[in-house]
This record gives structure tokens, C-alpha cells and sequence, in this order.
């Protein structure tokens, strides 16, 4: 009855930790798997974005989260499981202590499993960090250098010819203006000046 027992536990710990590995799995297949052709072409001009890394960001830690739960729901059974054998050996039911033990392996393996896990999304949130500020400078290098084609096409050479000779242009009329002004002025100066000969 023991040895169907400690059987029937082991298989269904062995049953659990098989149901997280395609769920890890199937999340990195789905942020970072293989595409087909059609899905990079249509993807490769928002794969970069600051918007998308971010939300790839999010998700992740979203993961993160939880695992974290999933190990700390572990670290109870731990200890329930602990306190299960400690009676089993009190009661002096080595088979059943020895099938308790087996399922504590089984949860330390699950939770090794976690961090590993754990460290492999911590690790991808740090370089899509890094990722993210790279295309934030990146897309300010794009609009910084948008904008100056712009003023450059704005202002153009001929342009540019263009208002400097109307400058010139005004400038030379202003002072002729000023000169026509000027000239009834000493022209009066000149007849009212007495003869000193």
C-alpha cells in the first residue's frame, strides 16, 4: 500500500513539473521563437520600437511575477511535507518517510527549475533595457537629422540667394532715401551761408 502510495505521488509530482516546462517554454517560443517570413517582414518595422521592446519589458516581468508565486507556493509545500515525514519517523514508517522524501526531491527540483528560469528572464529584461534606450536614442538621431534636411529644404541655396539680394536691395534703397531727404538740407545750408568775401 506504501510502495502504490509513495508510486502514485511520485507520478503526480512528476506529472506537475512536466506541465511547467511547455508552459516556459511555450512563452519563449512566442516572445522570441522562430518566425516565418511573412511574420518577420511584417514585424520588422515595430520589432525595434521603444513601444514594443516595452511591452516585451512588461510581460516579462509579468512572467517573473509569476514564478515567484509558483516558488513560494513550493517553499509551503516544502515545508508541509517536511513536517509529514517528521511524523512518518516518529511513527516508525520508513516506507512512507522514504516516499515523503522522494516528493521533497521532486519539489527542490521544481524550484531549481524556477530559478533557473528566473535568472534567464532577469537576464532578458536587463538587455532589452538596454535595448530600449538605445532605440529611444536611436529615434532621436532619426528626428534630429529629419529635422535638419528640413530646414535645409526650407531654406534652400537659391533661397537663400534669393533674400540676400532683396537685403542688399533694401539697404541700397534706404541710404539713396536717405541721401534724397538730405539733400534739401545742405542745398539750404549752402544758400543761407553769408559771403564772407
Amino acid at each position: 500500500s506504501n510502495n502504490k502510495q509513495a508510486s502514485n505521488n511520485k507520478q503526480a509530482s512528476n506529472n506537475k513539473q512536466a506541465s511547467i516546462q511547455p508552459t516556459t517554454s511555450t512563452m519563449f517560443r512566442r516572445m522570441f521563437g522562430k518566425k516565418t517570413e511573412s511574420t518577420v517582414s511584417k514585424s520588422s518595422a515595430v520589432a525595434a520600437s521603444p513601444a514594443s521592446l516595452q511591452a516585451t519589458i512588461v510581460e516579462l516581468h509579468d512572467f517573473i511575477a509569476t514564478q515567484e508565486k509558483r516558488e513560494e507556493f513550493l517553499h509551503k509545500r516544502m515545508q508541509s511535507v517536511m513536517e509529514t515525514a517528521e511524523k512518518r519517523t516518529a511513527m516508525g514508517d520508513k516506507k512512507g518517510t522514504i516516499s515523503i522524501l522522494e516528493l521533497k526531491n521532486t519539489i527542490e527540483s521544481e524550484i531549481d527549475t524556477i530559478n533557473e528560469t528566473k535568472i534567464i528572464l532577469e537576464t532578458l529584461v536587463i538587455s532589452l533595457e538596454g535595448a530600449t534606450q538605445d532605440a529611444d536614442t536611436f529615434m532621436a538621431l532619426v528626428q534630429g537629422c529629419n529635422r535638419m534636411k528640413q530646414i535645409r529644404t526650407e531654406i534652400g541655396i537659391e533661397r537663400l540667394n534669393y533674400i540676400m539680394d532683396n537685403i542688399k536691395e533694401q539697404t541700397e534703397l534706404a541710404q539713396e532715401i536717405n541721401e534724397a531727404l538730405c539733400l534739401p538740407l545742405r542745398e539750404g545750408s549752402e544758400s543761407s551761408s553769408p559771403d564772407l568775401d
